[in-house]
């Protein structure tokens, strides 16, 4: 059987198709389009009414724009191709052709020696599109008098995408996530990267002797504990070693921290070097001898939330999930765990607070109070989900009643009533409606 459809054409019709003069016209526009690699197609009206659907096409790809592929398609299949810095096995040489060979529906190969090329590794905007593609409808028989050419997106700059616009707009992305709050003894520094819960990766940085010291206070091992792993076992603590402190990483000498020393000058790429070795260290979450199997608080949360964002009491009153992101009065943007939205405007903000240890829970308490001591939506509208609440210091909690509204979570109902009572603010979405007709 051959690669294409066999007698799609008669040898005859094809070489009449083929032949000169040219007897065939493109009409219309140029047209591109991706479809896996840059595709530039004309319209052609055939001299051989039997001959339908027929087409020129010039494709390349983006990564390599200097080689280029052009056909004439007819009835489906490819009657003539030519390949511009292709790789053919039987034929040398920079440029070749294949021709339909209508009883087998295969392809002949022969090179071609008059035809405009380029050399590779020529930048697209170098490359002769226009003139590759009028040699080959000269050789396919059509008359290109009708066509209203167009260069590819790449030449006018209407789908352009070269390197200094792809790394701005990379730089552009990662800046929009870091953030950095002076405190009393040093910085924090909120990083672009998450753990695998959606919270941020928060590092400290403080004046050490003549340098700094970049550490994650013990936040990642703190995330590993609660989510059940057994943080005491040897496989665990080898994977630890091998991923918080890789080769090359001089890590500081606290215990169950990620940290490191460093002067001025290489404090960016220290903070970027903690920050990275933090979200490896933290994929030891799904070690399989995890003990006890407990959840993260947050993922209780969140679960807990979108459950009650499915029912009618909330979406009768157009209450949706929101983005993830609660709005600073710097106009930067942080991450929570949960946010809720009502026609695209976000009207209540949730932040988890768990923790298995007293350090733990601070951690989560200065995670929640940093975020939401900037807000600008109102402290009753943000809510502090606080885990296991008993065990929390009092004094801990009466911080957090001054920025948010307290959630003391024993069991799903605490949070359904927190919600329940804060929905009540909006009604159903057809009353209001029927408020707005009267």
């Amino acid at each position: 059987m051959g690669r294409y459809q066999v007698n799609a054409v008669s040898v005859a019709d094809l070489g009449y198709l083929l032949g000169s003069p040219a007897r065939s016209h493109a009409a219309g526009a140029m047209t591109w389009a991706m479809r896996g690699r840059r595709d530039g197609r004309a319209g052609v009206k055939a001299c051989v009414p039997t001959i339908c659907d027929t087409y020129l096409r010039l494709t390349y790809p983006l990564q390599r724009p200097w080689m280029v592929c052009l056909a004439y398609i007819g009835n489906d299949v490819p009657l003539r191709r030519v390949c511009v810095n292709g790789h053919q096995r039987k034929v040398p040489g920079p440029c070749h052709m294949h021709d339909y060979v209508p009883m087998t529906g295969e392809e002949t190969a022969q090179a071609v020696t008059t035809f405009s090329t380029c050399p590779p590794h020529t930048r697209a905007q170098d490359v002769p599109y226009k003139d590759m593609f009028t040699a080959f409808a000269t050789l396919c028989g059509v008359d290109l008098t009708g066509l209203q050419w167009t260069d590819p997106p790449e030449l006018t700059g209407g789908d352009q995408m070269n390197t200094q616009t792809l790394r701005d707009s990379y730089l552009d992305a990662v800046a929009s996530h870091i953030d950095v709050t002076e405190t009393p003894n040093g910085l924090v520094v909120w990083t672009p990267l998450f753990y695998s819960d959606g919270d941020g990766v928060v590092l400290s940085v403080y004046r050490n002797g003549q340098g700094w010291l970049v550490t994650d206070e013990g936040s990642t091992l703190s995330h590993l504990a609660d989510c059940g792993v057994n943080i005491e076992s040897p496989a665990f603590t080898q994977a630890w070693n091998d991923l918080a402190y890789p080769t090359g990483f001089s890590p500081g000498g606290t215990e169950g921290t990620i940290e490191a020393w460093c002067d001025e000058a290489s404090l960016g790429d220290v903070i970027h070097n903690v920050a990275t070795a933090s979200v490896r260290a933290e994929g030891l979450a799904f070690m399989r001898d995890a003990r006890g199997g407990r959840r993260p608080f947050s993922a209780t949360v969140r679960e807990r939330t979108r459950y009650l964002l499915a029912g009618i009491a909330f979406t009768s009153r157009g209450l949706a999930r929101g983005n993830g992101m609660i709005p600073l009065g710097s106009g930067r943007s942080k991450k929570v765990t949960e946010t809720i939205t009502r026609s695209g405007r976000l009207v209540a903000a949730l932040q988890a607070l768990g923790g298995q240890t007293k350090e733990t829970r601070e951690q989560a308490h200065e995670h929640c109070y940093t975020i939401y001591s900037q807000s600008t939506l109102p402290q009753e509208h943000r809510l502090a989900i606080v885990g296991n609440p008993d065990v929390w210091d009092k004094g801990i909690l009466r911080e957090a009643q001054s920025i948010a509204n307290v959630v003391r979570y024993r069991n799903p109902r605490d949070l359904d009533t927190a919600l329940g009572d804060l929905i009540e603010a909006y009604p159903p979405m057809n009353e209001e409606l029927a408020l707005t007709v009267c």
